[in-house]
């Protein structure tokens, strides 16, 4: 193989895996903070990204991402405490790098997991030379491509998200119809309910905002159907594109929707705030779901 094309093959390999280990939620045996180690790796981090090598950089970085799920000692972390941070230019990916350091002295790993994260996205971005949307779209592509199996489902869920939130419909819109596909295949995921529940709002979302009302109705009611074994998961159902559709005037659908979500029996510890709502909706008082109709992830 031609040596710059090994070389773009190993560096495209090391990206993805940056990406990949700081979306895995798999948590590995508790470990304790090498701090000269952690502090060395992140001084290499820095002085790559001075010398304006960002694939270099983000090489030195994929150390840093892999200890993460250690140092928590077990506990889950987070996928995203907040939207990913696409740094723009090099003052800001030594932003992230100053805001990673200080949350791993301060032993917030949650927020290091999440930063981690932000960085591998950012240096992958600037190295590409492409415009901030085809950035996003480029790095989330090769996040979910880097892993196989139940992770890359799990990749798929997690970017839904944060992608479209980024505008970037056709790879939330792939990666909600690859969940789909393996939620109804020979091998569906432990929580095949929950993952339905959100590609079918996510596919909605997008129908909603390109003006497809009908069919972002259609996925509003497809996102209560075969729930059955999200009723293990505390909760509640997404209510974000319920607001969207009871705020275009459509209250008849928002109605059929949570009387949906009670008869799925699938949030047990929601039930008496979805039967509240659907009372509300009923009566024609329900003007918004509030806070709930926030799109976390």
């Amino acid at each position: 193989m031609h040596s710059s094309a090994a070389n773009k093959l190993l560096y495209t390999s090391t990206i993805r895996a940056v990406l990949a280990f700081s979306l895995l939620a798999v948590i590995s045996s508790a470990q304790t903070i090498d701090n000269a180690k952690v502090t060395s790796d992140l001084d290499k981090v820095s002085i790559e990204i001075g010398k304006g090598n960002y694939k270099a950089a983000a090489q030195a970085l994929f150390p840093v991402i892999r200890l993460m799920p250690g140092l928590n000692n077990g506990a889950p972390l987070k996928s995203f405490a907040d939207k990913p941070t696409l740094a723009k230019d090099e003052q800001g990916v030594k932003q992230l790098v100053t805001q990673l350091r200080e949350s791993i002295v301060r032993r917030e790993f949650g927020k290091a997991y999440s930063l981690s994260f932000s960085l591998g996205m950012s240096l992958a971005a600037l190295d590409s030379h492409k415009t901030p949307d085809e950035r996003f779209s480029q790095a989330n592509l090769a996040s979910s491509e880097a892993l196989t199996g139940r992770a890359t489902l799990l990749s798929a869920r997690q970017l839904m998200f944060p992608v479209y939130e980024a505008k970037q419909y056709e790879i939330a819109l792939r990666n909600a119809k690859f969940i789909l596909e393996s939620a109804h295949g020979p091998k569906p995921p432990t929580e095949a309910g929950a993952y339905l529940h959100d590609a079918h709002t996510v596919i909605g979302l997008i129908a909603f905002d390109q003006g497809n009302l009908e069919l972002a109705k259609t996925e509003l009611l497809a996102a209560t159907v075969n729930m059955k074994d999200i009723s293990v998961r505390a909760g509640e159902p997404r209510f974000t594109l319920a607001e969207r559709i009871l705020q275009s005037g459509d209250p008849v659908s928002v109605v059929a929707y949570l009387d949906a979500c009670l008869k799925a029996d699938a949030w047990p510890s929601a039930k008496a705030k979805i039967r509240g709502l659907l009372t509300a909706a009923r009566e024609g008082s329900l003007k918004t779901f509030g806070p709930s109709a926030a799109l976390l992830y």
